[in-house]
C-alpha cells in the first residue's frame, strides 16, 4: 500500500510524548514554570513577574507583531514617616520595568519517504514514530542551544541573525541584538580590574571582558575559594528563587565539576547532593546543595575562546559526535595561557526571572505531514512559535542596563582538561 498521512490525533499524542520528554530532560526546562504538564502558564496581558528561572508566558499572536514584555517590580527606595508626620499623600508609587522578549517560527523538516511499506503493518508506525523522534530529539538540541546563548548573549539565534528575519515583509531586521552579559565575575576580581560596560556597543564590551579575563592565571580554577567568591557575588547582584532551601542555581562546566569535586575543603563540607526540591523531582547532575545554592553539572556548558572573543556552544551539530578522549558533545578547549589566549569554563548563576520564553497561542512543539507524487513521497515538518530572551532591562532612553536575575562566573581552562 502506498504511503498515506498519519492522523491528526496520532500526531497530536507524539506531539505531547516527544515535548514532554525534550522538557524534561533539559538542564533548563527543570527551572521552569512549565515543567509539568498541567502547569497553568500565565499570559502576557497578565503582566505576571517571574517566580522562576524560565519564565514561560502564553501570547497570542498579532499580525506583524514579535514581542511582548515581562515585568519586574523594584524595591521601595524612599524612607517612611514617623512620629507625628503626616502619612497622607506620602504614597510611595513602586517603579516598574519592563524587558520586551521576543519571538519568531521555528521549524524543521526531515524526509519521509517510505514507498512500499505497508500503512497497515507496526514496522511503518515504528518507521513514522522514529523519524518524530529524531525531530524531537533536533528541537532538544535547538532548546537547550537557545537558552546557552540567551544566558551569555541575550538571545537565541533565531532573535539575533538577520537569515531569519529577511524573508518577514515589514519586520526584516532583526529585533535583537547580541549582547555579552552584563554581569561577569571571575577569582580575583576587584573594582579595578572587573569589565567596564558599554551600552549598545557589544563589540567593544565584549573586548573589555577579554582584557579582564586576560589577567586569570592557569591555576585559576573553581575550587572552594572561587565558589565562595561566586556566592558571595550571587547574593549582593541576583534576586533569589525564594527563601526555601535552593535560592540559586549555578551550572558548572565538567572541568569546573571535576576540579570542585577534587578539593578537599569541598569535599569536607557537607554538601546534601540529589536532594528533591520544592517540586518533588530530582533534578539530573546535582552535585550538591549548599547555604541555597544547587550546584549542577552540565555537560553541555559553553566555553569563551579569548583568541576571537566568542562563545563556543554545544550545538545540533557537534551534540552528538563523539570525541575519542571528552566524549559526546566535546568543546575545542584550549588552556588558558598567558594573556587573552586560550579559553575558559563558563558558570552560570541563576536566579529568579533569568529567562524569558514567550509562546504564541500557547503553542508547543507540532507536526505536520505533507506528501507527493500521489502520496509516494513525503516530508515531516516541526514547528514551534517561541523565542528565548535573557531578561535585561533597560531604562529610558537606554543609557542604563540593570540584570538582576543571572551572571557569568569565568574560571581558566587548565591544561588537564
Amino acid at each position: 500500500m502506498a504511503h498515506q498521512l498519519i492522523s491528526e490525533l496520532r500526531l497530536h499524542t507524539w506531539s505531547r510524548e516527544i515535548t514532554k520528554d525534550y522538557i524534561a530532560k533539559s538542564i533548563f526546562g527543570q527551572f521552569s514554570n512549565i515543567n509539568t504538564e498541567t502547569a497553568r502558564l500565565p499570559r502576557d496581558k497578565d503582566n505576571a513577574v517571574p517566580k522562576t528561572v524560565i519564565h514561560y508566558l502564553s501570547t497570542e499572536f498579532k499580525e506583524n507583531s514579535f514581542d511582548t514584555a515581562i515585568p519586574l517590580v523594584k524595591s521601595l527606595v524612599k524612607p517612611g514617616v514617623g512620629g507625628a508626620q503626616v502619612a497622607k499623600g506620602t504614597g510611595e508609587i513602586p517603579q516598574t520595568r519592563f524587558a520586551k522578549v521576543f519571538w519568531n517560527r521555528i521549524r524543521k523538516v526531515i524526509n519521509a519517504n517510505r514507498q512500499g511499506v505497508d500503512i497497515k503493518s507496526q514496522e511503518y508506525l515504528k518507521i513514522a514514530k522514529k523519524q518524530y523522534l529524531l525531530l524531537g530529539d533536533w528541537f532538544k538540541q535547538d532548546e537547550d542551544y537557545a537558552f546557552q546563548r540567551a544566558i551569555c548573549e541575550g538571545a537565541d539565534i533565531y532573535l539575533t541573525e538577520p537569515q531569519f528575519w529577511q524573508d518577514y515583509p515589514l519586520q526584516n531586521t532583526p529585533p535583537v541584538s547580541k549582547f555579552t552579559h552584563p554581569n561577569i565575575c571571575f577569582p580575583g576580581m576587584t573594582r579595578s580590574n572587573m569589565p567596564e560596560l558599554v551600552i549598545g556597543d557589544n563589540d567593544a564590551y565584549t573586548g573589555n571582558v577579554v582584557d579582564s579575563l586576560s589577567g586569570l592565571a592557569v591555576g585559576d580554577e573553581f575550587d572552594m575559594r572561587a565558589l565562595e567568591d561566586l556566592m558571595k557575588y550571587a547574593r549582593g547582584h541576583i534576586i533569589p528563587l525564594s527563601d526555601g532551601a535552593v535560592q540559586y542555581v549555578v551550572l558548572l562546566s565538567s572541568v569546573q565539576a571535576s576540579q570542585l569535586r577534587k578539593d578537599k575543603d569541598f569535599l569536607s563540607t557537607n554538601m546534601a547532593a540529589d536532594k528533591r526540591g520544592e517540586d518533588n523531582r530530582a533534578l539530573s547532575g546535582v552535585i550538591g546543595t549548599w547555604q541555597g545554592f544547587r550546584f549542577i553539572e552540565d555537560l553541555r556548558s559553553p566555553v569563551f575562546n579569548l583568541d576571537d572573543a566568542s562563545f563556543k556552544y554545544v550545538t545540533y551539530e557537534n551534540g552528538t559526535t563523539v570525541d575519542r578522549f571528552s566524549g559526546i558533545a566535546a568543546l575545542d578547549r584550549v588552556a588558558k595561557g598567558d594573556g587573552a589566549t586560550g579559553t575558559c569554563e563558563v558558570a552560570r548563576i541563576l536566579g529568579v526571572g533569568a529567562i524569558g520564553v514567550p509562546m504564541v497561542d500557547g503553542s508547543n512543539l507540532s507536526f505536520e505531514e505533507e506528501s507527493t507524487d500521489f502520496k509516494e513521497f513525503g516530508e515531516i515538518c516541526g514547528r514551534k512559535n517561541t523565542g528565548h530572551c535573557r531578561l535585561d532591562f533597560k531604562s529610558t532612553g537606554g543609557k542604563e542596563l540593570e540584570n538582576k536575575s543571572s551572571a557569568l562566573y569565568f574560571t581558566s581552562t587548565p591544561a588537564n582538561f
